[in-house]
């Protein structure tokens, strides 16, 4: 991806989405995530951002797949070690709450 789409799709659906989340209001976060999602096949920084806020509100299983999807999308190694990092979190959490049941 180049630099000005890059760019374009972090004004347009990163920022006003973290903003929102930042704010409480997480059904609007999510709905500009998804919109994302869905206008740019599933870039891998939306999904990695969406991933951190389903994270947030304690769907584990719909993170897992955000972050696999940016895992297998994003180029920087430091977003990537950021999808990793949330597998391996997402990972325990669930096998905390399964061991908990």
């Amino acid at each position: 991806m180049n630099k000005e789409v890059w760019r374009r799709t972090n004004i347009q659906y990163v920022y006003p989405a973290i903003d929102l989340w930042q704010k409480g209001k997480l059904p609007e976060a999510e709905t500009i995530f998804l919109k994302g999602l869905n206008e740019t096949n599933n870039d891998g920084f939306i999904a990695l951002n969406y991933g951190k806020l389903l994270e947030e509100m304690k769907r584990f299983n719909e993170a897992s797949k955000m972050y696999e999807i940016a895992l297998n999308r994003l180029f920087q190694p430091k977003n990537k070690e950021q999808a990793r990092k949330g597998l391996e979190r997402i990972a325990l959490k669930i096998k905390n709450v399964s061991s908990k049941g």
